[in-house]
């Protein structure tokens, strides 16, 4: 038993200092709390005696029944999904009720049957999310299995002390509950262990994601967007399918930061991102790629699926409210074309550069087209732009 103090502890310190190196990761948090929580529990088992003995049950359970429902609050945090918990708490709280009621020595038994129970069922919200999620890798699956063989022995643990009883003395020749507590440990180790290797996979993950995004609009950074452009073109060349592409420019971003100051030049910058992202569909993407420029990838679209999109974000553009150092409100000028079988990334943007300057000639706050030569058109665009009519 004190041996599984201080492998709660350990782990308990271990997920703590890695939660303070990676301050994003929330669930090493909750994780760490679940195993101090867990160890404060065994301590009082340990203590038993000192303690009086309505409280000491009420204070062990308690700290176990917590560790259970942090873990599983920690273990969805790390899978970027978010705990419901006050069911699972109101369950909990209905079986401490019971086991204070029977606190007598001749109750233990069925304390212990109410306590494996209730700690099965507890269980059961982590082993589904788990299970749902396995497809996320060998770490998910195995976790799963560790928490499906550790509510087998809550299981094995309740039935048996039911159906063989148990003496006053917990430990004292009790084979069966020596034996639930050693291999509890092994499980509980390795959940740890697991849980550590699942936080370093998503914080090195969420360190992936955030080196291709732009801090301050949220949207793709130009590295982001090149990597998911040169993926569609690759894409659309084996499949023959559609594709266009769009660069907006801000019009006359400089006259916003000078006067205005280069805080009304970013919250521009974030309400022309949130206007382009408010009208795109889920599969398209959007990336800041120089100080006022955006491109924006529309797969599996000809140009008039493109164009339709690019009108939405003018007329969404058109309703910014005014700046009034700079007396006008901002409008962007857009240029867009769809992609020939024979194209490459730099050719693409080439053209699509050439219609935004088209735009910027006629006034601006408007959108054009450049595409190539028709008789270069794949067949696949050919017939997704005649469906599109």
């Amino acid at each position: 038993m004190g041996n599984d103090v201080v492998v709660c502890l350990l782990l308990t310190l271990v997920m703590l200092l890695m939660a303070a190196h990676l301050r994003e990761t929330t669930g090493l948090r909750y994780l760490g709390v679940s195993y101090l929580l867990m160890s404060c529990g065994l301590s009082v088992l340990l203590l038993r005696g000192a303690v009086p003995a309505v409280a000491a049950i009420v204070i062990q359970n308690g700290c176990f029944y917590a560790g259970i429902l942090l873990q599983f609050a920690g273990t969805q945090a790390l899978l970027g999904l978010r705990a419901r918990l006050g069911p699972w708490i109101a369950m909990a709280v209905l079986s401490e009720t019971a086991l204070g009621f029977y606190h007598q020595p001749r109750h233990l038994a069925l304390r212990i049957a109410i306590f494996s129970a209730t700690c099965l069922v507890l269980r059961m919200p982590l082993l589904v999310s788990l299970w749902r999620n396995a497809g996320r890798g060998l770490v998910v699956k195995l976790l799963s299995g560790f928490t499906v063989f550790f509510m087998a022995c809550e299981i094995a643990r309740g039935v048996l002390t039911v159906v063989f009883g148990v003496s006053r003395e917990l430990f004292k020749n009790n084979i069966l509950q020596v034996s639930y507590f050693a291999v509890t440990l092994i499980a509980g180790c390795a959940i740890g262990f697991l849980s550590l290797v699942l936080a370093a996979q998503e914080a090195t993950a969420l360190s992936e994601r955030r080196a291709r995004r732009d801090m301050l609009t949220g949207a793709l950074n130009r590295m982001g967007i090149e990597e998911l452009l040169a993926a569609e073109l690759s894409r659309c060349r084996r499949t023959h399918a559609a594709l266009s592409v769009a660069l907006l420019d801000i019009d006359d971003f400089k006259f916003f930061n000078d006067k205005d100051g280069h805080s009304a030049g970013d919250d521009v910058l974030r309400k022309i991102a949130g206007c382009i992202s408010r009208n795109l569909r889920p599969y398209d993407a959007c990336g800041r790629i120089g100080g006022d420029e955006f491109l924006v990838v529309f797969p599996a679209s000809g140009s008039l699926e493109a164009e339709v999109i690019c009108n939405r974000i003018l007329e969404a553009v058109g309703h910014l409210p005014s700046y009034p150092n700079v007396g006008r409100a901002p409008t962007v000028s857009i240029g867009f074309t769809q992609i020939d079988e024979h194209d490459t990334v730099e050719e693409l943007m080439n053209r699509a550069d050439e219609a935004l300057y088209a735009a910027k000639r006629l006034g601006k706050n408007c959108a054009q087209v450049k595409l190539a030569p028709i008789g270069a058109q794949p067949s696949g665009v050919a017939l997704h732009l005649s469906a599109s009519a």
